[in-house]
C-alpha cells in the first residue's frame, strides 16, 4: 500500500470514527465522503505545499458545491512543527482575504500538536485541547455559504464548540488518545 493510500485511509478513520460519530462537526455527515476530497500533499517544502493548497482551493472553486462541498488538504510532511502550519495557514488566510476568496472559503485547522492561544481565562481540559488535533496537518476547506446555512443563528458556532467540549470532556484523554491509536493502525 503506498503512503498517500495509507494517509487518505486514516483520514477516512478520522473523520468517520472521530468527527462524524462523536458529531463534532454538525456538517461533516452529510457531505462524508460523497462530497470530500482528500487530497494528500506528496510534498515536504513550504513553498510546494503552499503553492500544492492553493491548487486545491482553486480546484474546490471551480467544482459545483453538490459534487464538491469540501476538500481536506492533508501535509504528512513538511509542516509537523505546529508553528510552521500556522505560518503556512496566516499565508493562506491573507491570501484568501487579498483576493476577496474569504468570502467564499474559509479554513478549518487541524494537527497533531494543535495548541489554542493560552488564555488565562480559559476553561480549557486536556480532553478539550483535543478537538483540533488529527493524525496529519490538514487544512480543511469549507465553503463559507454552506457553512452560513448550518450555523443558523448568531450563537449556533459557540454552541458547537461548547458540545464539542463537553463530549470530549466526558470521553476523557486516555479514551480519545485510545480511538487516536486506533484510527492510525
Amino acid at each position: 500500500m503506498s503512503e498517500i493510500t495509507q494517509v487518505e485511509q486514516h483520514i477516512q478513520k478520522w473523520v468517520d470514527q472521530f468527527i462524524i460519530s462523536l458529531n463534532l462537526c454538525p456538517f461533516a455527515k452529510a457531505v462524508f465522503p460523497k462530497q470530500t476530497l482528500i487530497s494528500v500533499c506528496p510534498e515536504t517544502k513550504f513553498e510546494h505545499i503552499h503553492k500544492f493548497a492553493i491548487e486545491q482551493l482553486e480546484y474546490l472553486l471551480q467544482q459545483s458545491e453538490t459534487d464538491l462541498a469540501t476538500t481536506l488538504v492533508v501535509v504528512p510532511k513538511g509542516l509537523e512543527s505546529f508553528y510552521d502550519f500556522l505560518d503556512l495557514l496566516d499565508v493562506l488566510e491573507q491570501q484568501l482575504e487579498d483576493t476577496q476568496l474569504d468570502q467564499h472559503i474559509q479554513i478549518a485547522p487541524f494537527h497533531p500538536n494543535f495548541e489554542f492561544e493560552s488564555d488565562e481565562d480559559s476553561q480549557e481540559t486536556p480532553a478539550t485541547l483535543k478537538t483540533n488535533q488529527s493524525p496529519y496537518p490538514i487544512f480543511h476547506l469549507l465553503r463559507v455559504k454552506q457553512v452560513e446555512q448550518v450555523l443558523t443563528t448568531d450563537d449556533m458556532a459557540e454552541k458547537i464548540v461548547q458540545r464539542n467540549k463537553d463530549v470530549l470532556n466526558e470521553l476523557g484523554v486516555d479514551e480519545i488518545e485510545k480511538l487516536f491509536n486506533k484510527i492510525c493502525k
